[in-house]
């Protein structure tokens, strides 16, 4: 995995750890589904749609 998408999980791993999910990086798989937009899923289920530039999730 690059570096970019390394950090990415990082990133919606702390954010799902402040919303109350026990989220591991290992656990969280993303997919892009348009310019810096990502769907999200932890442990095989959706979660939502992370944004990259507001580092949030959006949907």
């Amino acid at each position: 995995m690059n570096r970019k998408l390394n950090t990415i999980k990082l990133d919606v791993a702390k954010a799902m750890k402040a919303l109350g999910y026990k989220a591991e990086s290992s656990n969280v798989r993303i997919v892009e589904v348009s310019y810096n937009r990502y769907r999200v899923f932890h442990n095989g289920h959706p979660v939502g749609i992370w944004d990259v530039q507001r580092n949030t999730f959006v949907d």
